[in-house]
This record gives C-alpha cells, structure tokens and sequence, in this order.
C-alpha cells in the first residue's frame, strides 16, 4: 500500500469516528465567537445589515442578533440543547435571506 493511501485511510478512519463531533464543536464555536463579537461591538457584516433594516435600532438589532448567534453556539456546544440550537437556525434563516 502507498504511503498516500495509507494516510488516507487514516483521515477516513478518523473522520468515521470523529467527524460530527467536530463538525459540530466547529459550528458552536464559531456561533458564539461571531455571536460575542456582535455582544461586545466588534464591526462585521451585520452591522452593515442592521442599518439596513429600517424598524429597529442598528445598534440593538446587532446586539439582538449577536445574543441570538451566541445562543445558538452555545447549544450547539450543549450535547443536550442540539434540538434548541437546530430550531434557533432555523427561526434565523428568513433574516439571512433577507
């Protein structure tokens, strides 16, 4: 067996095992990172988006979403809460696509 296959057997092995638990730290993680730079004030593309939505403060709709982001990774993070961070996706999908 080539060395190349015999690492990618590895990685395939290890991602059998592993890779939705990863998967899924990754997404909480970054959820809640974005979500508290949001809390916190940190500048992104939300920001631009808040303004653009006329019937709320821009400054309490990044807050506001930046709780919501934030709540998500954490369940996310919460083997228990999966189901809640699932249902959480799914109520801000319309504000993505809008």
């Amino acid at each position: 067996m080539s060395l190349l296959k015999k690492h990618d057997h590895k990685i395939i092995n290890f991602m059998k095992k592993y890779g939705e638990n990863v998967e899924i730290i990754l997404l909480g993680s970054y959820f809640l990172w974005f979500g508290l730079i949001k809390v916190f004030g940190g500048k992104s593309a939300s920001s631009i988006m808040a303004k653009s939505i006329y019937w709320i403060d821009p400054s309490q709709g990044v807050f506001i979403l930046g709780m919501w982001e934030a709540l998500i990774g954490v369940s996310f993070l919460v083997k228990k809460l999966h189901r809640l961070a699932i249902l959480l996706l799914i109520i801000r999908i319309p504000g993505v696509i809008l």
